[in-house]
């Protein structure tokens, strides 16, 4: 017997999601994790960037960063966009760095779109430049993560047949 608690009332149905367009949005580092790499030779930083304002508001768009593999190109690129990112944020780690420090501030990231490497009729995200945000030019507020609302119930009367 196959049996679980559910209660389809408190979800929303899944959405599709494409890509987002190419261009420039503000988001948040909304989680992070290091994780070991598949062939179990080297480590890397997991980042989820969430779009916090705008069209796409909502949408997650990730990255990871090899900081140990022994491809030492791979390391040294994902060493400069860890280096982009803490700037960031104002930020100069020189030894041990908690990436915690990273999340829940604004920042503007430039995502592009290119092929999914592992299914070229797909197409995904692709971060490619990190900025500063400008609290000069944006409303001054703090951003935390998006919850999913519960789904409301309608009641017979609001449905309109």
């Amino acid at each position: 017997m196959s049996v679980i608690n559910f209660d389809s009332t408190k979800y929303e149905e899944m959405q599709e999601f494409s890509p987002i367009p190419a261009g420039e949005y503000t988001a948040i580092i909304a989680e992070q994790e290091i994780k070991t790499t598949q062939s179990g030779n080297g480590e890397y930083i997991s980042l989820k960037f969430q779009i916090v304002e705008g069209q796409h508001k909502g949408r997650n768009v990730f990255t990871n960063l090899n900081f140990n593999n022994p491809n030492a190109t791979a390391v040294n690129i994902a060493m400069r966009e860890l280096k982009t990112i803490c700037n960031c944020f104002n930020l100069a780690p020189t030894g041990d760095f908690d990436l915690n420090l990273l999340l829940n501030k604004p920042l503007i990231i430039k995502v592009g779109v290119e092929k999914d490497n592992r299914d070229s009729n797909k197409l995904r995200n692709k971060l490619s430049m990190y900025k500063p945000y400008s609290q000069q030019t944006q409303p001054q507020q703090a951003f935390q993560p998006m919850q999913q609302a519960p789904v409301q119930q309608l009641a017979k009367d609001d449905i309109p047949y």
